[in-house]
């Protein structure tokens, strides 16, 4: 084989992982938002009925849940990273090679003007959970 050969093998070789690597990241971004949904909507079911007068246990998995809150919005912009690279190289291989699987993909999303980016609409809930969480600390510490 050629240098020349070996090269385009090699990049198409990269191009594949790449989309492979994309559908895992994605795969565990829908599996840490189950989890996360999931463990959210458990101590809320039992703190529930406590939640504006929290006792010292339903305290601790309050924080419990907060901490998961924050490990979950650190993991979704993790993923978001390596998402977001291994894109940009498909997207660079693509255009050397004249395909388009990747970028017409995204022209196809973008097409779609009342659609929000993953990374941006996941982050904000995230976030919001957390105000959550804060808010009702405050309401227990701040009553009688």
């Amino acid at each position: 084989m050629k240098p020349k050969e070996i090269n385009e093998t090699f990049e198409l070789t990269e191009y594949e992982e790449a989309n492979e690597w994309w559908r895992t990241l994605s795969k565990m971004r829908r599996q840490d938002m189950t989890l996360f949904i999931t463990l959210q909507g458990a101590v809320v079911t039992v703190i529930g009925p406590q939640l504006l007068h929290m006792d010292p246990k339903s305290i601790v998995l309050s924080i419990f849940a907060f901490s998961s809150t924050l490990l979950a919005f650190n993991n979704e912009r993790r993923l978001y990273g390596y998402l977001y690279g291994f894109r940009q190289r498909a997207l660079e291989i693509e255009k050397k090679r004249g395909m388009a699987l990747i970028k017409s993909g995204l022209n196809e999303v973008g097409r779609k003007k009342i659609l929000m980016r993953s990374s941006v609409s996941i982050s904000w809930y995230y976030a919001l959970i957390a105000i959550c969480w804060i808010v009702l600390w405050i309401l227990n510490f701040v009553q009688p």
